[in-house]
Protein backbone atom coordinates (compact mmCIF):
# COMPACT_ATOMS: atom_id res chain seq x y z
CA UNK A 1 0.00 0.00 0.00
CA UNK A 2 2.97 2.36 -0.02
CA UNK A 3 3.18 4.95 -2.81
CA UNK A 4 5.80 7.51 -3.76
CA UNK A 5 4.60 10.87 -2.49
CA UNK A 6 5.94 14.27 -1.57
CA UNK A 7 8.52 16.20 -3.55
CA UNK A 8 12.23 16.77 -3.11
CA UNK A 9 14.56 18.82 -5.30
CA UNK A 10 18.21 17.95 -5.68
CA UNK A 11 21.13 19.64 -7.40
CA UNK A 12 24.43 18.12 -8.48
CA UNK A 13 26.87 20.95 -7.71
CA UNK A 14 30.53 21.59 -8.42
CA UNK A 15 33.06 23.89 -6.81
CA UNK A 16 33.41 26.17 -9.84
CA UNK A 17 29.68 26.84 -10.02
CA UNK A 18 29.35 27.37 -6.26
CA UNK A 19 32.09 30.04 -6.45
CA UNK A 20 29.66 32.23 -8.44
CA UNK A 21 27.56 32.77 -5.30
CA UNK A 22 28.13 35.23 -2.44
CA UNK A 23 31.22 34.72 -0.31
CA UNK A 24 30.93 33.84 3.36
CA UNK A 25 33.21 33.32 6.33
CA UNK A 26 32.99 29.57 6.83
CA UNK A 27 34.02 27.98 10.10
CA UNK A 28 33.96 24.52 11.70
CA UNK A 29 31.01 23.89 14.01
CA UNK A 30 31.64 24.55 17.69
CA UNK A 31 29.51 22.51 20.10
CA UNK A 32 28.42 25.72 21.82
CA UNK A 33 26.78 26.83 18.57
CA UNK A 34 24.42 23.84 18.28
CA UNK A 35 21.51 25.68 20.01
CA UNK A 36 21.87 28.46 17.41
CA UNK A 37 21.68 25.93 14.57
CA UNK A 38 18.56 24.35 16.07
CA UNK A 39 17.00 27.82 16.29
CA UNK A 40 17.74 28.44 12.59
CA UNK A 41 15.81 25.27 11.77
CA UNK A 42 12.87 26.29 14.00
CA UNK A 43 12.41 29.47 11.93
CA UNK A 44 11.64 27.47 8.78
CA UNK A 45 8.06 27.44 7.44
CA UNK A 46 8.25 23.67 8.01
CA UNK A 47 10.18 23.45 11.29
CA UNK A 48 11.77 20.47 12.97
CA UNK A 49 11.33 19.93 16.70
CA UNK A 50 14.69 18.76 18.00
CA UNK A 51 15.93 18.77 21.57
CA UNK A 52 19.43 19.93 22.42
CA UNK A 53 20.32 16.28 22.94
CA UNK A 54 18.97 15.50 19.44
CA UNK A 55 21.16 18.28 18.06
CA UNK A 56 24.32 16.92 19.64
CA UNK A 57 23.57 13.44 18.27
CA UNK A 58 22.80 14.85 14.80
CA UNK A 59 25.94 16.95 14.47
CA UNK A 60 28.20 14.21 15.82
CA UNK A 61 27.13 11.50 13.35
CA UNK A 62 30.27 9.78 12.00
CA UNK A 63 31.13 10.81 8.47
CA UNK A 64 29.28 14.14 8.79
CA UNK A 65 31.12 17.45 8.37
CA UNK A 66 29.25 20.58 9.42
CA UNK A 67 30.40 24.12 8.72
CA UNK A 68 28.74 27.43 9.59
CA UNK A 69 28.65 30.95 8.20
CA UNK A 70 28.96 33.58 10.92
CA UNK A 71 27.72 37.14 11.39
CA UNK A 72 30.13 38.24 14.07
CA UNK A 73 30.12 35.23 16.36
CA UNK A 74 26.53 34.21 15.56
CA UNK A 75 25.79 31.41 13.06
CA UNK A 76 23.47 32.59 10.28
CA UNK A 77 23.63 29.47 8.07
CA UNK A 78 25.02 25.96 8.13
CA UNK A 79 25.39 22.87 5.99
CA UNK A 80 26.36 19.27 6.72
CA UNK A 81 28.06 17.08 4.14
CA UNK A 82 27.66 13.35 4.65
CA UNK A 83 25.81 11.35 7.26
CA UNK A 84 27.22 7.95 8.14
CA UNK A 85 28.00 5.68 5.22
CA UNK A 86 24.84 6.20 3.17
CA UNK A 87 25.07 9.93 2.41
CA UNK A 88 28.70 10.35 1.40
CA UNK A 89 29.07 13.37 -0.86
CA UNK A 90 25.50 14.50 -0.12
CA UNK A 91 24.27 17.57 1.74
CA UNK A 92 20.92 16.54 3.23
CA UNK A 93 21.01 18.89 6.23
CA UNK A 94 21.30 22.68 5.94
CA UNK A 95 19.58 25.74 7.34
CA UNK A 96 19.56 29.49 7.82
CA UNK A 97 20.32 32.04 5.09
CA UNK A 98 20.10 29.86 1.99
CA UNK A 99 22.06 32.36 -0.13
CA UNK A 100 25.13 31.53 2.00
CA UNK A 101 24.70 27.75 1.77
CA UNK A 102 26.59 27.46 -1.57
CA UNK A 103 29.69 29.07 -0.03
CA UNK A 104 29.48 26.75 2.97
CA UNK A 105 29.09 23.67 0.78
CA UNK A 106 32.03 24.78 -1.37
CA UNK A 107 34.18 25.21 1.72
CA UNK A 108 33.39 21.70 2.93
CA UNK A 109 34.01 20.27 -0.55
CA UNK A 110 37.44 21.90 -0.73
CA UNK A 111 38.38 20.45 2.66
CA UNK A 112 37.09 17.01 1.64
CA UNK A 113 38.80 17.12 -1.76
CA UNK A 114 35.49 16.76 -3.62
CA UNK A 115 34.86 18.26 -7.04
CA UNK A 116 31.12 17.46 -7.00
CA UNK A 117 28.43 16.96 -4.36
CA UNK A 118 24.66 16.57 -4.22
CA UNK A 119 22.41 18.88 -2.20
CA UNK A 120 18.84 17.94 -1.28
CA UNK A 121 15.97 20.19 -0.24
CA UNK A 122 12.22 20.71 -0.31
CA UNK A 123 10.67 21.58 -3.66
CA UNK A 124 8.37 24.09 -1.95
CA UNK A 125 11.38 26.12 -0.76
CA UNK A 126 11.49 28.50 -3.71
CA UNK A 127 14.50 30.40 -2.28
CA UNK A 128 16.50 27.16 -2.18
CA UNK A 129 15.53 26.21 -5.74
CA UNK A 130 16.16 29.74 -7.06
CA UNK A 131 19.51 30.12 -5.25
CA UNK A 132 21.06 27.06 -6.84
CA UNK A 133 19.30 27.66 -10.16
CA UNK A 134 20.87 31.12 -10.43
CA UNK A 135 24.29 29.52 -10.10
CA UNK A 136 23.58 27.48 -13.23
CA UNK A 137 22.74 24.14 -11.63
CA UNK A 138 19.88 22.06 -12.99
CA UNK A 139 17.11 21.09 -10.57
CA UNK A 140 15.93 17.49 -10.49
CA UNK A 141 12.64 16.86 -8.72
CA UNK A 142 12.16 13.44 -7.16
CA UNK A 143 9.72 11.80 -4.77
CA UNK A 144 10.29 12.50 -1.10
CA UNK A 145 9.45 9.07 0.29
CA UNK A 146 7.28 5.99 0.13
CA UNK A 147 4.15 6.81 2.15
CA UNK A 148 0.89 5.17 3.16
CA UNK A 149 -2.26 6.71 4.66
CA UNK A 150 -3.29 4.53 7.61
CA UNK A 151 -6.54 6.35 8.35
CA UNK A 152 -7.87 8.20 5.30
CA UNK A 153 -11.11 9.45 6.96
CA UNK A 154 -9.16 10.99 9.85
CA UNK A 155 -6.67 12.67 7.49
CA UNK A 156 -9.48 14.02 5.31
CA UNK A 157 -11.37 15.35 8.34
CA UNK A 158 -8.30 17.14 9.66
CA UNK A 159 -7.28 18.70 6.36
CA UNK A 160 -10.55 19.32 4.50
CA UNK A 161 -11.19 22.73 6.13
CA UNK A 162 -7.94 23.96 4.56
CA UNK A 163 -8.87 22.98 1.00
CA UNK A 164 -11.26 24.79 -1.33
CA UNK A 165 -12.32 21.56 -3.05
CA UNK A 166 -13.28 18.09 -1.88
CA UNK A 167 -10.38 15.80 -0.96
CA UNK A 168 -10.29 12.32 -2.52
CA UNK A 169 -11.56 9.47 -0.37
CA UNK A 170 -9.13 6.83 -1.63
CA UNK A 171 -5.73 6.73 0.14
CA UNK A 172 -3.61 7.00 -3.02
CA UNK A 173 -5.57 9.96 -4.38
CA UNK A 174 -5.43 11.60 -0.95
CA UNK A 175 -1.63 11.23 -0.81
CA UNK A 176 -1.20 12.82 -4.22
CA UNK A 177 -3.63 15.67 -3.51
CA UNK A 178 -2.21 16.56 -0.09
CA UNK A 179 1.51 15.94 -0.56
CA UNK A 180 1.93 16.03 -4.35
CA UNK A 181 4.11 13.90 -6.57
CA UNK A 182 6.99 14.84 -8.89
CA UNK A 183 6.01 15.72 -12.43
CA UNK A 184 2.29 15.96 -11.75
CA UNK A 185 2.19 19.70 -11.17
CA UNK A 186 -1.09 20.93 -9.78
CA UNK A 187 -1.77 21.89 -6.19
CA UNK A 188 0.90 21.78 -3.53
CA UNK A 189 0.58 20.55 0.03
CA UNK A 190 -1.72 22.48 2.34
CA UNK A 191 1.35 22.94 4.52
CA UNK A 192 4.93 22.84 3.27
CA UNK A 193 5.91 19.25 3.99
CA UNK A 194 9.43 17.88 4.16
CA UNK A 195 11.26 15.39 6.34
CA UNK A 196 14.79 16.51 7.15
CA UNK A 197 17.13 13.62 7.80
CA UNK A 198 14.67 11.19 6.26
CA UNK A 199 17.12 8.31 6.67
CA UNK A 200 16.78 8.68 10.43
CA UNK A 201 12.99 8.27 10.54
Amino acid sequence: GFRSAGRETRFLVDREGLARGPAADVWPLRQAAIPDLLELRRRDPCPVERSLEDGHVLFEIPGAETRVALDGDRPVAYATLGKGLDFQGVVCEWGGAVELVPAIVRGIMIEAGLEQAMILGPSWDHDFVATFGRLGFEAEETGLAMMQVLNAPALRAGLQPHFDDELPADPEGLLTRVFGRPGLGGPEAVLPFYVWGLDSV
